[in-house]
């Protein structure tokens, strides 16, 4: 048994990860002594700006179907808030990411098309 650098607490010289605050062991092992360790702290739980990020890509699907410039501007802050996440590892982020990058991209595929639609439908009118 080893002291985790990081909490205090007793891990197994075997584990690669301490079981009480999620660092993770990098380096030789020899007796109870680490050689040449460094720690770095695994992301376990995901920050508000990965699930403001994956909300929003989801909700930007959604109503960018309906209604064009809400689509965009929600897609557009799940992009942001995405790639924010992204920056502190949090793999929500990368989801919201992508999200609000196909919401964006069918809200303005939508728009074309139902701007095209309107106008072929007004010139056969007038």
């Amino acid at each position: 048994m080893i002291k985790c650098p990081e909490c205090g607490k007793d891990i197994s010289d075997k584990a690669e990860f301490c079981p009480n605050c999620g660092y993770k062991r990098i380096g030789h092992i020899r007796g109870n002594e680490i050689l040449g360790s460094q720690t770095e702290k695994i992301v376990t739980q995901h920050t508000s700006y990965g699930t403001a990020s994956l909300v929003l890509g989801i909700i930007s699907i959604v109503i960018g179907i309906f209604t064009g410039i809400i689509g965009i501007v929600l897609s557009i802050l799940a992009i942001i808030f995405g790639a924010i996440a992204r920056g502190k590892g949090d793999k929500y982020g990368t989801y919201g990411l992508i999200l609000g990058i196909v919401a964006l991209v069918l809200t303005i595929i939508i728009w074309i098309i139902t701007i095209f639609w309107a106008i072929s439908l007004l010139s056969t009118y007038y």
